[in-house]
């Protein structure tokens, strides 16, 4: 009977105590025991179209990308990569590979080293203004004889090759990233 007299004695000491532990609780609840954030990528992952594999460029690399395969220059195309389970190799797919034209790439690239004009704060990259000109093409990884057919992201048929897969589990899917280790 003590606890209960105690309790009944002291009513609103045991209820500010009561809510400081609920704050906490759910603070770590939502916050995942960390401070909610994931380390910045490192890097994109790229497919190496000479020699049919997966390759790392720097982050914020326009494709295509010189690779250290022989062949065909540029032939890194940035690899769109979606999972279903965990961003391993064995449970990640491609979906699909994205490019621009050369003189596209040239025009970001400037647009990159240009400062705004009038001094105005950008919010988008440079690249937002050329996604019309984004070229997609669906990949096969297994199958290194695929000829891909590169259509431009804004047209129905690029739009239905850049969705992120169906997961069978009814998961959602996530997209891989390269973090760092």
């Amino acid at each position: 009977m003590q606890i209960r007299d105690f309790l009944n004695n002291n009513s609103t000491s045991v209820t500010v105590v009561a809510v400081i532990i609920l704050v906490v609780v759910l603070a770590v609840i939502f916050s995942g025991g960390n401070d909610g954030t994931l380390p910045p990528p490192e890097g994109d992952y790229y497919w190496d179209l000479n020699d049919w594999q997966l390759i790392k460029a720097d982050i914020g690399s326009i494709p295509p990308v010189e690779t250290e395969s022989e062949g065909e220059q540029p032939a890194g195309v940035k690899a769109v990569i979606w999972s279903c389970g965990k961003c391993t190799p064995q449970d990640w797919e491609i979906v699909w590979v994205e490019k621009y034209n050369p003189d596209v790439k040239r025009k970001i690239v400037k647009a990159r080293k240009e400062p705004p004009p009038d001094g105005r704060i950008e919010i988008l990259s440079p690249e937002s203004q050329y996604l019309n000109d984004k070229l997609v093409a669906a990949l096969d990884s297994d199958d290194p004889g695929q000829k891909l057919e590169w259509v431009r992201f804004n047209t129905r048929k690029g739009q239905k090759i850049s969705q992120p897969p169906i997961c069978s589990d009814d998961s959602r899917p996530q997209r891989c990233i390269v973090l760092p280790r």
